[in-house]
């Protein structure tokens, strides 16, 4: 399995604030899926 990186910037922070501190595989595509919205939405205003 490929390692998984953080995105870049903005989406990074995001991921940051929704991901447990013990997360797992699961967790990161949860937190990863969440901090995109949660991204998009600081995004548009």
């Amino acid at each position: 399995m490929a390692a998984l990186k953080p995105p870049k910037g903005g989406l990074k922070d995001c991921l940051i604030e929704v991901l447990p501190p013990d997360y797992d595989d699961d967790a990161w595509r949860f937190a990863v899926d969440r901090a995109r919205r949660l991204h998009e939405q600081r995004e548009a205003g």
